[in-house]
């Protein structure tokens, strides 16, 4: 399993819609977990940092292979993938993968 930890600037104005689908998902954590079963993927966090230039999601997330992962989740007719998408395609402004330094687990040994 490998990490990947990506910072996107969300556009201005978009913070309610950011905690909306916080909750929802939190809400549908069920369907959050069968959905990340099928995509392969074991952790999935999201955190706001709040910066001079505006606000950014970090999102963090633990795959076997992040391509399968992000094929399967675009392909997904499931009701919450749809809804992560629009949810992307509204507050999203531009995404940037972080470098990864040191990637451990427990899980893997």
């Amino acid at each position: 399993m490998r990490t990947r930890c990506v910072k996107i600037k969300l556009k201005d104005g978009t913070l309610t819609q950011v905690d909306d689908w916080a909750a929802e998902i939190n809400k549908r954590t069920n369907e959050a977990l069968e959905t990340m079963q099928r995509e392969g993927v074991s952790l999935e966090a999201a955190f706001l940092d709040y910066q001079a230039d505006g606000v950014y999601l970090i999102s963090v997330m633990r795959a076997d292979d992040f391509e399968k992962a992000r094929a399967m989740a675009r392909s997904s007719t499931a009701d919450i993938d749809a809804y992560h998408r629009r949810f992307k395609e509204a507050c999203w402004e531009e995404r940037t993968e972080l470098s990864a330094l040191v990637d451990l687990s427990i899980e893997d040994q």
